[in-house]
């Protein structure tokens, strides 16, 4: 299910108890529902997603030409950043996605992300790539070349930092998804 959310602004709700049920840290374009393939680890909120092909169902324009008209049950299935040369990045996770469950990922818009404290290189303009660490990104300014093409999630917009003009943490910072790496 894709859905197409403009005006969404940060914001939070909380309960008569005080607690926060709902949280947003994005100006969303994009947001897919993704299934977590992972084995057992849980995709965190603000944590980089990379397309699992090997377990999506994507459809195709051929069905009834292959001799059926029965469409497949589309489904989308995402895991964590595991490698700086990770490739095929869905977006960052809206939402705490339990192995094996779908959640809602942010494609295309601006938003906070899990990084390395700190990124390596942590300016704006920079590329947004994965890190070894599960679900965090790290910063890149190496221009890319063939065989590195595609493993950019997007462009930093703001820095990791508490200084001024920074994300205000040291382990968030502000990325444009989609932004053309």
């Amino acid at each position: 299910m894709s859905q197409y959310v403009k005006f969404e602004r940060p914001y939070a709700i909380r309960d008569a108890g005080g607690l926060i049920v709902y949280e947003s840290a994005a100006l969303p374009a994009g947001i897919e529902e993704v299934v977590n393939s992972e084995a057992s680890a849980t995709i965190g909120r603000g944590e980089a997603v990379l397309f699992d092909p090997a377990t999506s169902v994507l459809p195709r324009w051929d069905y009834s030409t292959a001799g059926t008209d029965t469409l497949p049950t589309v489904v989308l299935k995402g895991k964590r950043v595991s490698a700086a040369s990770n490739k095929g990045w869905l977006g960052v996770a809206m939402e705490n996605i339990p192995a094996g469950q779908a959640g809602d990922v942010l494609t295309l818009g601006i938003v906070a992300v899990k990084c390395l404290n700190p990124p390596a290189v942590n300016t704006t303009g920079a590329m947004v790539i994965g890190s070894t660490t599960a679900g965090s990104v790290d910063g890149n300014t190496t221009p890319l070349v063939a065989g590195t093409l595609g493993t950019s999630l997007g462009m930093l917009l703001v820095p990791a930092g508490t200084s001024a003009g920074q994300s205000g943490s040291l382990t968030q910072l502000i990325a444009k998804l989609g932004a053309g790496y």
